[in-house]
């Protein structure tokens, strides 16, 4: 029996698609993951930067007061840049963005042992939130792998 359908995705099967498009290949970098994790908290920057604005500060704050305290965590901290500019620089602000997330973090109450930072460098494919790939590229996601 073939099934077709006809018509707009439902919301639940394209917000598992989005995960999966982003947690998938960071699942892949973070050593301890055994391939579980939340779904990732994704901190975006502007060009050529490593602040955190305020509303992924709200985000990261929030993380953290649900992981606090939890000896049975890794948190994979995978920094990433645009293509703009040339691959050696953009492997190191990836690696500085992921550094300032785990920085916040860790002022946060989490435990620096329990991190797995990282770098992507330049972005890989062709995974994006919003109308704007550069923009999205410009990012560092967070994922808690609780075991």
């Amino acid at each position: 029996m073939q099934v077709i359908r006809k018509g707009p995705l439902p919301g639940c099967v394209l917000a598992m698609a989005a995960w999966l498009a982003v947690a998938a290949p960071a699942l892949a970098e973070c050593p301890r993951s055994g391939g579980r994790a939340a779904p990732p908290t994704v901190v975006h920057f502007d060009t050529d930067s490593t602040v955190i604005k305020e509303q992924f500060q709200r985000q990261l704050v929030e993380l953290a007061e649900r992981h606090r305290g939890n000896p049975n965590m890794t948190v994979c901290v995978i920094g990433q840049a645009d293509k703009q500019g040339n691959a050696d620089y953009n492997e190191k602000l990836a690696l500085r963005r992921a550094e300032a997330v785990a920085d916040f973090l860790e002022k946060q109450g989490l435990p620096r042992r329990q991190f797995d930072i990282s770098s992507r460098g330049e972005a890989f494919g062709e995974t994006w939130f919003g109308n704007n790939p550069a923009e999205a590229d410009r990012r560092v996601e967070v994922l808690v792998v609780r075991y």
